[in-house]
C-alpha cells in the first residue's frame, strides 16, 4: 500500500491583467505558498477526504463510486460533460460543493477501471488563503490529480525524483478538467502555473516559460473586499466597446510593460538581482497599476495598499481582476525592516499580508515510509 505527500504552489498575476483578455501578455509566476495533500491507502473499502481549512470530512465507498459508471483512461484526460456532472451532483452530499465534485471526478476518472483498489484518505492541508485569487483551486487540483494518477501507477517518475515533463503535463491536463468544475471556463494558466512552478508568460491562449532569479520576494495583501472578476472583465469590455481605439492604446502601454518585465526578469535570472534591475521591476509596477487604475479597476483598499507601501518606499499594484481581492508589493534583498514595519501598518488598517517567495518549484510527490 501506498503512502505519499503531494504539495503544490498557489500563484500570483504580476503583470498584464485585462490586456491579456485583448490578445497581449500576462506574467503569472508560483508562490511559495502550498497546499499539501497526505495520501494513505488503507483495507477500507472507502474514499475518504479531510480538508482542514474548509473543516470538510466526507468519505465514500467505492463500489458506490465505481457504480457511477464514470470510469476512463488515466492517461486520457477526458472533460466533465454536462451529464457527468450531473451524476456527480445527485451523489455528493451538497450539489454546490466542488470541492467533493473535484473529488468524486478525478477519482473516477483515474482510478475507475483499477481492478484491485485500496481504500483511500487524503488529509489536505493549504496555506493559501481559499477563494482568494491566489490560485487555491488549482494548486488543490494540481495536487489531487497528481496524488490519483501515482495511485493508478501511470507516472514514470519514481523514487522522489523531479517529477519529468510527460508527467508534469498529464497531471496538467487532468488538472484543468477539474480547474472547469471550479471555474467554468478557466484560461488554463492558474493549472499551469501550479503545475509546473516558476514563471509562464500567457497570451493568446499559449504558453511559454519564464526563468526566474531566485530569492525574489513579494508581500501579497487582502484588502478583504471580494473579488468579482466575472463584473471587472465585462466592465472592462463595455468601456472597450465604447472606446476602442484609447482602450488599445493602454492595453498595447500594458503589453509593452510586460514585455520589457519579462526581458527584466531573464536578466536577473543569468546575473541576478541588483539595484538598477530591482529599480525596473518597481518601475514597471507602478506604471502598470497606473495603467489599471485608469481602466477603473482599483479600489480605495488597494489605492490604500498602494500608498501605504509608498510610504516605506515600496512600489504595489493590484494582482488579479481588481476592485478588491489582492495586491501585491515588491520586496527588495535589504529591506526587512521597512518589510516588517509595512506588515505591522497594514495589519492596524484590518489587512492581512503574507510574505513569500516568487518563482519557485512545482508539483512535487515524495513517498512517506
Amino acid at each position: 500500500m501506498k503512502n505519499f505527500t503531494v504539495t503544490a504552489p498557489g500563484k500570483v498575476i504580476l503583470f498584464g491583467e485585462h490586456a491579456v483578455v485583448y490578445n497581449r501578455s500576462a506574467i503569472a509566476v508560483s508562490l511559495n505558498l502550498r497546499t499539501t495533500i497526505r495520501v494513505s491507502e488503507h483495507h477500507e473499502p472507502n474514499l475518504s477526504i479531510t480538508f482542514n481549512n474548509l473543516n470538510l470530512h466526507r468519505a465514500w465507498d467505492l463500489n458506490d463510486i465505481a457504480a457511477l459508471g464514470l470510469s476512463g483512461d488515466a492517461k486520457i484526460p477526458k472533460d466533465l460533460d454536462e451529464v457527468r456532472a450531473q451524476v456527480i451532483r445527485s451523489f455528493v452530499s451538497s450539489p454546490d460543493s466542488q470541492t467533493e465534485m473535484t473529488v468524486i471526478f478525478l477519482y473516477a476518472s483515474i482510478l475507475g477501471n483499477k481492478e484491485k483498489r485500496f481504500g483511500v484518505h487524503l488529509d489536505v492541508n493549504t496555506e493559501l488563503p481559499v477563494g482568494s485569487g491566489l490560485g487555491s483551486s488549482a494548486s488543490f487540483s494540481v495536487c489531487l490529480s497528481a496524488a490519483f494518477l501515482n495511485l493508478a501507477e501511470v507516472l514514470k517518475t519514481h523514487n522522489n525524483l523531479p517529477l519529468q515533463k510527460p508527467d508534469l503535463e498529464l497531471i496538467d491536463k487532468w488538472a484543468f478538467m477539474a480547474e472547469r468544475i471550479f471555474h467554468g471556463r478557466p484560461s488554463g494558466i492558474d493549472n499551469s502555473i501550479c503545475t509546473f512552478g516558476g514563471g509562464l508568460v500567457y497570451k493568446s491562449g499559449n504558453y511559454t516559460s519564464l526563468q526566474m532569479p531566485s530569492n525574489l520576494r513579494i508581500l501579497v495583501v487582502d484588502t478583504k473586499v471580494p473579488r468579482k472578476t466575472k463584473e471587472q472583465v465585462a466592465y472592462v469590455r463595455e468601456k472597450f466597446e465604447k472606446y476602442p481605439n484609447i482602450l488599445d492604446s493602454i492595453f498595447n502601454a500594458i503589453d509593452n510593460i510586460s514585455n520589457y518585465c519579462i526581458e527584466t526578469l531573464k536578466g536577473m535570472a543569468k546575473s541576478g538581482c541588483t539595484e538598477d534591475t530591482l529599480a525596473k521591476l518597481e518601475d514597471l509596477i507602478c506604471l502598470n497599476h497606473g495603467l489599471l487604475r485608469t481602466l477603473g479597476v482599483s479600489h480605495e483598499k488597494l489605492e490604500e495598499i498602494v500608498s501605504m507601501a509608498a510610504l516605506f518606499s515600496f512600489c504595489a499594484k493590484l494582482t488579479g481582476a481588481g476592485a478588491g481581492g489582492f495586491a501585491y508589493v515588491l520586496l527588495g534583498p535589504d529591506k526587512s525592516i521597512s518589510t516588517e514595519d509595512l506588515k505591522k501598518q497594514l495589519g492596524c488598517k484590518g489587512f492581512e499580508s503574507w510574505e513569500v517567495e516568487i518563482g519557485g518549484n512545482g508539483v512535487a510527490i515524495e513517498t512517506r515510509e
